[in-house]
């Protein structure tokens, strides 16, 4: 975080525009169960061991957004599965930056 903030000052300074970037993020969905500190039955509730989950990407730019990928929870996401679903979408991701390049 400490990082962000002067990189983020120095783009505003710059006038960026990030005509050329598509952000993505990776992020887990997991189901969590909720109760009230005074709720002594909801305490009693069973509770899965292993929680249902899901991990969620997705990409944006300027000119549009990738589909999203859903990975199943149980699925292993190391740093080849990552680069290849980034790869899958780099289509996407290369005809976005194209189409915006053509109508500048």
């Amino acid at each position: 975080m400490e990082k962000r903030v002067p990189f983020c000052k120095k783009m505003l300074d710059d006038n960026e525009q990030f005509m050329d970037v598509c952000f993505s993020k990776l992020t887990l969905a997991q189901e969590h169960v909720f109760f009230t500190k005074d709720n002594y039955f909801g305490r009693l509730r069973p509770r899965a061991k292993h929680p249902a989950k899901i991990h969620l990407w997705g990409g944006i730019s300027m000119r549009g957004a990738t589909a999203l990928t859903i990975f199943p929870g149980n699925v292993r996401l190391d740093s080849e599965k990552y680069c290849t679903n980034y790869k899958r979408h780099l289509s996407t991701i290369q005809e976005l930056l194209f189409i915006m390049d053509t109508h500048v």
